[in-house]
């Protein structure tokens, strides 16, 4: 309930105090929009914020320079004939080479000195006795091995002409000679713009739930330590000023979360990073976005009964430290091994597990091996737990947030709240 004072409209003047129930999602509002206020007015919190999207979009701006230049061989040919068998060599060989034309040696040496050109080829390398490459210092030794290869075709094209045969029409078959191999269970295809959205996504969730969950944890404690839960648990049930919190703090958060990954998308969009990947960009924020909600309230819930265990702040890393170390798990399990081994059974297995699925369930998506089926049973699964998840929570915080002194017991606390 709260008082409102009613003026009267003909009047203007002041008439008794009258009671206006108040519902209760009115007073989680309220205690939310006071948790926004006080995280928002931290400049800590806006400085990071800026750090983070910088650092995010500046990301995919240099990876998007990194991916576009870095296999960019540049290559001179003074006969222009020489462009054929360059090219065919390096598409074979899976090479990014570009043939420019240069004049005479002269102006081939001085891009050579420039940096505008890794190699400079002298002649036609299927004429020529030898096949004459100058290079500013060391050649490139991929370059290297794909000149490598010239020369050897180039000769064996040289013998098989001077046997009347005809070259073209054997390196066309030998082009079209191929292995075939049967794979009965293979692997998934994951490809570099997988492996950077999986890790980035691993690395923001990881950081939006444990930030998240401690400051939940830390206004629980900080609230009670200074005795103001007692005057707001005066006017509101304990689950109100809990739910409150959590949805104020997760706001802000999540918001943080989410304008991060925006922030990427859009790079993402405008540089066309994402071009020619495998991944599904929007359907892995899309998914991003639903874990992360599950994942910011399941830890949530669970910190805030913890924290409102003891009474002083530096008590808060003795009982959150379990939920910490758990949130290690599906972590360097996303960040570390599923890179490298998409399909392993254990972080599959693990995906399925409320307090792990968070985590784990977007990098499968942004690897490509988690299936619609595999997400919404496990997504399922999560929210099934969740409302036990929230009771036992709210039991524990009920019964410990009014205690003080030393800890108290997960027993003791469900006890008083009974």
């Amino acid at each position: 309930m709260v008082v409102d004072k009613v003026m009267s409209a003909d009047l203007g003047q002041q008439t008794d105090f009258v009671e206006k129930p108040v519902s209760p999602w009115q007073n989680i509002w309220l205690i939310a929009k006071r948790e926004i206020h006080a995280r928002l007015s931290q400049p800590s919190f806006r400085i990071m914020t800026l750090v983070m999207l910088a650092a995010v979009v500046g990301g995919v701006f240099l990876a998007n320079h990194l991916m576009s230049g870095t296999n960019e061989l540049r290559v001179g040919v003074l006969d222009e004939a020489a462009t054929y068998p360059i090219t065919t060599a390096a598409q074979a060989a899976g090479l990014n080479v570009v043939i420019q034309p240069v004049a005479n040696l002269e102006a081939g040496s001085n891009a050579l000195r420039n940096g505008e050109l890794a190699a400079v080829v002298i002649g036609d390398p299927f004429t020529d006795p030898q096949v004459q490459v100058v290079t500013e210092s060391v050649l490139n030794p991929q370059l290297n091995a794909m000149f490598q290869q010239i020369a050897q075709q180039a000769t064996f094209a040289r013998e098989i002409t001077a046997l009347g045969g005809d070259p073209l029409q054997v390196a066309s078959d030998l082009a079209a000679a191929q292995v075939s191999i049967t794979a009965l269970n293979p692997p998934p295809v994951t490809d570099a713009g997988q492996l950077i959205v999986a890790m980035v996504m691993g690395v923001l969730l990881y950081l939006a739930m444990q930030v998240g969950g401690q400051y939940v944890a830390q206004g629980v404690v900080e609230e009670k330590a200074s005795r103001v839960v007692e005057v707001l648990l005066s006017t509101v049930p304990p689950w109100h000023l809990m739910a409150g919190k959590i949805i104020g703090i997760g706001i802000v958060t999540l918001g943080q979360l989410f304008l991060v990954l925006g922030g990427a998308y859009i790079a993402a969009e405008f540089t066309g990073l994402m071009g020619e990947t495998n991944l599904h960009l929007g359907a892995t924020m899309i998914w991003s976005v639903i874990w992360a909600l599950v994942g910011f309230v399941t830890f949530s819930v669970v910190m805030a009964a913890l924290a409102a265990r003891v009474s002083r702040q530096e008590e808060i890393g003795s009982v959150i430290t379990p939920v910490v170390m758990l949130m290690l798990i599906p972590y360097f399990l996303g960040v570390s091994i599923l890179p490298n081994d998409p399909t392993n059974q254990l972080a599959a297995v693990l995906s399925y597990i409320p307090l792990m699925a968070p985590m784990l369930m977007p990098i499968r998506v942004a690897l490509g091996v988690a299936t619609l089926p595999q997400l919404l049973l496990s997504l399922l699964i999560s929210l099934a737990a969740l409302p036990v998840l929230l009771w036992l929570a709210t039991k524990v915080y009920q019964g410990a947030i009014l205690h003080t002194g030393g800890r108290i017991s997960m027993r003791d606390a469900l006890t008083r709240a009974t």
